[in-house]
């Protein structure tokens, strides 16, 4: 489990990358929709508002 994610950056990033093998996770808050990217079908993700 990853909390409390805290990025400052001028360049664009990906927050969460979440490869194929990844199954059943669930990323709440973690960054922009753009910001987090998942590889795995089964992955419910929330952005940050």
């Amino acid at each position: 489990m990853v909390a409390l994610n805290h990025v400052v950056s001028d360049v664009a990033s990906q927050h969460v990358v979440l490869d194929a093998s990844t199954t059943h996770s669930k990323v709440l808050d973690s960054g922009a929709g753009s910001q987090v990217t998942s590889y795995s079908p089964d992955t419910a993700i929330r952005p940050t508002p």
